[in-house]
């Protein structure tokens, strides 16, 4: 039902036209990949608009998966129902939260087994959240990536408990191999995956098989396109792809992304979810939680996730929302955690919660009522009471 209802939400979504410039970029690479099979922007109409510096290169900087998800739309003309590709993304993202947190929710004893608000107010917040939502309107990478990302971690968690657990193992090794296809920064999450692996729920037979199983599809799904990227540039991490002064010049956003600091991640966090405010806040106050092996894996993802992409922004690489989306299906799976923490009056702070996710909600039907911006804005924001 909450799949349904998200993907009603995303409905506007399909009458969005899509003509800013990294939605053109990867609309060009899957024409590019169709009429030719070259995986670069030579010979289209967009390199013309675009810093020659960063894209006029004989390979993508990206990994191809996301253009190559967006053919069949080019090659059927519809290019408006791509957006279908990020509607999966955010669609991974919810069935990630429900599958992790069954097994958080049950973890926090009978009561809260009993009251369906705890094991059902985080995946409702998920499916409600403003990034995700904004992003599924979008031609860009970050959903999809999310959503793999997501969702291997959940088979990987699946795989501590399930009697299946070779399965499991496989199948997280495979989403996890797509998501290092979509962008490179999903490989951030590998000490997460690693975790996963080696802390089973009962007696482990044998680390290096179960290694293998989780590892060994990733690698072989991944690493020919990493391994074709160093053979091109002798690199496996470009340099040019940071914003240079010819896109500073030509795109004055890109300048003001240029000019932010972590904290923006923070403050706009804060003001599109509130919700964040709670998940992180039981983590500061209750230090059990961290000795917990399934309430452990949700902070982890987000400091990880956190602290590298702000990184890489103090490095040159900018400030922009849509860049800490890998980050976001943790701060539902903490949510638990504070859920977890009322045994009685639990029904007030549901109610409480809801409210925030509602606002969150309201966020997104801003943003989806002003699908020409490329940065997502808070209802304080626009009303001016906030600025960031």
């Amino acid at each position: 039902m909450l799949l349904v209802f998200s993907a009603v939400l995303n409905l506007p979504t399909l009458y969005f036209s899509h003509t800013e410039a990294d939605e053109q970029v990867y609309l060009s690479l899957a024409k590019r990949l169709l009429t030719s099979g070259s995986y670069n922007l030579e010979g289209t109409e967009i390199i013309n608009q675009l810093s020659p510096g960063i894209y006029d290169h004989p390979l993508f900087f990206h990994p191809p998966l996301f253009p190559v998800c967006l053919i069949p739309f080019v090659f059927w003309n519809t290019e408006r129902l791509a957006v279908l590709v990020s509607w999966l993304g955010h669609a991974l993202c919810i069935l990630s939260v429900a599958l992790i947190g069954r097994r958080m929710a049950f973890a926090n004893g009978p009561d809260s087994e009993r009251n369906p608000m705890i094991q059902w107010l985080p995946v409702i917040g998920i499916c409600l959240d403003p990034l995700l939502l904004f992003l599924s309107g979008k031609l860009w990478i970050d959903s999809l990536l999310t959503g793999l990302c997501a969702a291997s971690i959940a088979a990987f968690f699946c795989a501590r408990y399930s009697q299946r657990r070779s399965l499991w193992l496989v199948v997280g090794g495979v989403l996890f191999g797509l998501a290092g296809l979509s962008k490179m920064t999903a490989l951030i999450l590998t000490p997460v995956v690693v975790y996963l692996i080696l802390t089973p729920d009962g007696q482990q037979q044998s680390k290096t098989k179960d290694l293998c199983l989780g590892c060994l599809p990733a690698l072989l799904l991944a690493s020919p396109w990493y391994i074709a990227f160093y053979h091109t540039y002798v690199v496996v991490i470009p340099s040019w792809i940071k914003p240079d002064k010819w896109s500073v010049e030509h795109y004055p956003f890109v300048q003001i992304a240029l000019e932010r600091t972590p904290a923006y991640y923070f403050l706009k966090l804060i003001a599109i979810a509130p919700v964040t405010l709670l998940s992180l806040g039981v983590y500061c106050l209750r230090k059990s939680l961290w000795t917990s092996r399934i309430f452990l894996v949700p902070p982890i993802w987000f400091l990880l996730c956190f602290t590298t992409i702000s990184y890489l922004g103090v490095q040159g690489q900018g400030f922009q929302m849509r860049y800490i989306a890998l980050l976001i299906p943790s701060i539902y799976l903490m949510l638990y955690a504070f859920l977890g923490q009322f045994r009685r009056g639990y029904e007030f702070i549901s109610i409480g919660v809801l409210l925030l996710l509602v606002y969150g909600g309201m966020t997104a039907a801003e943003s989806l009522a002003t699908p020409e911006l490329d940065e997502i804005t808070s209802p304080l924001e626009a009303i001016g009471w906030l600025r960031l």
